[in-house]
């Protein structure tokens, strides 16, 4: 069996999100033939998977799990979910979609470019498609973006440090912010990413997709970054039979878990007027979504949020 160690060599992200370091592969030079990620690379190494960093795989189901055991509140992966199976369908996906894990890493990496002066507000952001993936030949399109980085209240440690292995990259990967990403056509129908980040940019919940092709597991789970809407937000593609009735699942179980609306005073701000005011953004775009499915349907006007 596989045993995959990491070493300071993995590529990292400095604190203008220029990609640096001698990873060949994020850097942007060309895969091997058959490799998707620079750490597990091909499908027969995620066939053979026994460990990732010398952490067994039961090991990395315990504390991604949800439950008293994760290592973060909500966990990474979705109920009765199986780290390995996350991993392999997330494969499967980004293969039939012609792309490899380190094709989606680097694209979203273009919007780690964020000055200090840039956190707690919204950053206007434009690219050309073509530019953000480029493994899909795409015809030339501007793209236009929402970007917002906020720092949290703590530090979320890499599930796959390991203290016995003290030069691991993950020993130094540490998540104290948050990045959402919203290309504006897509923004109306709920298709928005949100991933973990290290404030200075040194490392990212990208660093897992690069190096794994770990997206993070469960519908309801914000920090879920699924291939298909990776692909959909760079290229403002949007989405259309199975793969919109799947968005819309994922938009049906955020607003469940988000529960009842609060009954709140006005003036009054709090983690319920978040949430309540996050819940009443999920319902139309929700709306918006189904409302595809008809001819001729107009979408409702979607105001992003002053802060997140």
């Amino acid at each position: 069996a596989y045993s995959f160690a990491l070493s300071k060599e993995e590529s990292s992200i400095n604190s203008m999100g220029q990609i640096f370091g001698s990873d060949s592969a994020a850097a942007g030079a060309a895969l091997a033939p058959g490799q998707l990620a620079t750490v597990i690379r091909t499908f027969d190494d995620l066939e053979k998977l026994s460990e990732i960093n010398g952490l067994s795989l039961q090991e990395i189901q315990r504390r991604a799990a949800p439950g008293d055991d994760s290592w973060a509140f909500s966990g990474f992966l979705g109920r009765n979910q199986l780290f390995v199976d996350c991993l392999k369908q997330d494969w499967k996906t980004v293969h039939a979609l012609g792309v490899t894990h380190v094709d989606l890493a680097n694209g979203l990496r273009k919007f780690l470019k964020l000055s200090d002066e840039q956190f707690e507000k919204w950053v206007q952001m434009e690219f050309d498609r073509a530019e953000l993936l480029p493994a899909l030949k795409l015809s030339s399109e501007r793209q236009e973006f929402a970007v917002f980085c906020g720092t949290t209240r703590g530090f979320q440690e890499s599930i796959f440090m390991n203290n016995e292995r003290p030069d691991s990259e993950e020993n130094n990967t540490q998540f104290d912010a948050d990045i959402y990403v919203f290309n504006k056509k897509l923004f109306s129908i709920g298709v928005e990413l949100h991933f973990a980040v290290h404030s200075k940019m040194t490392c990212s919940q990208l660093d897992w997709v690069s190096r794994y092709g770990f997206y993070e597991g469960g519908d309801g789970n914000d920090y879920r970054l699924n291939p298909r809407w990776i692909v959909a937000t760079l290229t403002g593609e949007v989405p259309q039979g199975a793969e919109l009735d799947a968005h819309i699942a994922v938009l049906e179980a955020k607003v469940e878990a988000l529960g009842p609306k609060k009954e709140l005073a006005e003036g009054v701000y709090s983690l319920d007027r978040y949430e309540d005011e996050k819940r009443d953004r999920l319902a139309v775009q929700l709306a918006n979504a189904r409302g595809l499915k008809t001819p001729g349907y107009v979408p409702q006007p979607v105001d992003v949020p002053q802060s997140m």
